[in-house]
């Protein structure tokens, strides 16, 4: 097991007088046996835990909760801190203690406040974690400076993974509302959201829990029922107004999702009125 305190492993538990400021900083690799930390009335500053690999078990409002990799833990101050991660889950996990007389208004802004924050593999944790590691053994009248604004890069960006990759695909499934099937691309979504196409994919498929092409098949099929019960458009038509080239196919498809043929659902559609 390996195990890294930036400052030593004497006691960092203290509040500090400035804006914001890192305690102390570190991380647990290659470990094979379980992990236990229990502090009854908990610390003084804040604590971020990111799981990198593996899973834990936390004590988070007297419940314990099970947190696996890919996300973030915040531990306040003065809470009881009670957690336990599992060797044979073979976790890895880096933490930051800090503090300041901004620490809590930091997060709120951030739209950080709470205790469990899903952010999945976080890429750029690990090299900025290397770039304060490098600075504090240089340790020189720069450093806590340093690590300050590296704790605000890795809290921004942690924020914009959440939140920012949400209003992204809002504004995709805003744009996919008025549009028809075959309008836009994943390609020309991606751009939107300014990523890549297999990382846009990856993103909406985590926040709506369908692909893509999925989430806009139904959307159509929607407007499709919306069409059937409201006029007495043709399936055809209705078909045509929804970007279908082929009747044929938009009735397989509606099928598929509907579970009836267009004509078997107007007829019930009938029947019923």
């Amino acid at each position: 097991m390996e195990y890294y305190f930036a400052k030593g492993i004497n006691c960092s538990d203290r509040v500090s007088d400035k804006y914001l400021a890192v305690n102390n900083f570190g991380y647990t690799k290659n470990a094979s046996a379980d992990v236990k930390t229990y502090r009854e009335n908990g610390r003084c500053d804040y604590q971020l835990i990111y799981i990198n690999e593996g899973y834990a078990d936390f004590l988070i409002k007297n419940e314990t909760v099970r947190i696996q990799k890919g996300n973030i833990v915040i531990i306040y101050p003065h809470e009881k801190n009670s957690y336990v991660f599992y060797g044979k889950s073979q976790f890895e996990y880096f933490w930051i203690h800090f503090s300041g007389f901004c620490a809590g208004e930091i997060l709120k802004t951030l739209k950080l406040d709470g205790h469990i924050h899903k952010t999945g593999k976080l890429l750029f944790f690990e090299e900025i974690f290397s770039e304060m590691a490098r600075e504090q053994a240089a340790e020189n009248f720069t450093t806590e400076s340093y690590l300050c604004a590296k704790l605000m890069l890795i809290l921004t960006l942690i924020s914009q993974k959440i939140h920012i990759a949400k209003s992204s695909v809002s504004k995709v499934i805003e744009l996919m509302q008025k549009e028809k099937i075959n309008e836009s691309t994943n390609d020309d979504y991606a751009k939107i959201c300014g990523v890549t196409t297999p990382h846009f994919i990856r993103e909406f498929k985590k926040i709506t829990s369908l692909s893509p092409h999925k989430y806009k098949t139904k959307l159509i099929i929607g407007k499709a029922v919306n069409l059937f019960e409201t006029t007495s458009l043709s399936i055809s038509e209705t078909a045509q107004i929804l970007g279908f080239d082929d009747s044929l196919y938009f009735s397989r498809v509606f099928k598929k999702e509907t579970g009836l043929s267009p004509k078997k659902y107007i007829e019930k559609n009938l029947k019923n009125h």
